[in-house]
């Protein structure tokens, strides 16, 4: 393997991969024509053929990928199972160690995506943040178990420890939440007002509303303050 370093005995005699490095018993020991490969650890990429520009630093880690290519993988089991999926980025033990087939997901923490087999474009930052997610796709979770709940929902977004994960909004299988903080926060504060979109141009079926001042009258204005539970 020209310009190689493999340890392991069972790397191939006849092999056209370049630039691969494996450190450790069975790392990088299948490659054929893969190139640029990285495998510290027991079985790190112990299964990559043709795969290539992939880094795997742990036990076990990217150890089912064959041709998947640009995965980063740093802690004990990340990516383990992952086989086909590329651009991803696991970093803390069993980080995505469900992937298969996704692709452009990134997780940081230990068992972030941990569930997570064939959906892409998913970001999770914190330790079992959306640990849950199968199948649901470009989600972004900041904070430890924030959107851990989440199964098949696609493009949410959550900000915050245990966000969407409460009585605030418990995101199981929805999609399209937006989740700042958990039950437990008592103040919001912006220095400048949210903008939100009321354009005429995004509008149809324009109507004027058939209620005058009889119905406004009618309307009983109310205060009150939202239960702790």
């Amino acid at each position: 393997a020209t310009g190689s370093l493999l340890t392991s005995a069972d790397v191939p005699i006849t092999t056209t991969a370049t630039n691969n490095i494996g450190l450790g018993s069975g790392a990088v020991d299948s490659i054929t024509t893969g190139d640029h490969n990285v495998g510290i650890g027991v079985d790190s990429l112990t299964a990559v053929t043709s795969g290539g520009h992939n880094v795997g630093v742990g036990r076990n880690t990217l150890k089912a990928t064959t041709t998947a290519t640009y995965n980063t993988a740093v802690g004990d089991t990340a990516l383990d199972v992952n086989t086909t999926g590329s651009d991803n980025v696991g970093v803390g033990a069993d980080a995505l160690g469900q992937n298969t087939e996704g692709g452009s997901n990134v997780a940081i923490g230990a068992y972030a995506l941990d569930a997570n087999t064939t959906a892409n474009s998913n970001t999770a930052v914190g330790a079992s943040s959306l640990s849950a997610n199968t199948t649901g796709a470009t989600n972004s979770a900041l904070g430890s178990a924030s959107l851990n709940a989440n199964t098949t929902g696609s493009n949410n977004v959550a900000l915050g420890r245990a966000s969407g994960t409460d009585a605030v909004a418990n995101v199981g299988s929805s999609s399209n939440y937006i989740v700042l903080g958990n039950n437990s926060h008592t103040n919001a504060n912006i220095k400048i007002d949210w903008t939100v979109t009321s354009d005429l141009r995004d509008k149809t079926e324009i109507e004027d509303v058939p209620h005058g001042l009889d119905f406004v009258n009618q309307i009983t204005p109310i205060k009150y303050k939202f239960k702790k539970s």
